[in-house]
């Protein structure tokens, strides 16, 4: 499994192969709030954690 947040452009700024490193659920929802996206395995998660 790949997880990936990406900025407004595109560009991926993290990702991680690790399911432990990835984000609460709350923290996800707040960054796509300000305009990043969510990934995985390259497909967008548009709401809550994994």
């Amino acid at each position: 499994m790949r997880f990936e947040i990406r900025d407004r452009a595109g560009r991926v700024v993290m990702w991680t192969d690790d399911v432990n490193c990835v984000y609460s659920a709350s923290l996800l929802t707040q960054m796509r709030a300000s305009g990043y996206k969510t990934y995985v395995d390259g497909k967008l998660i548009r709401q809550g954690g994994i």
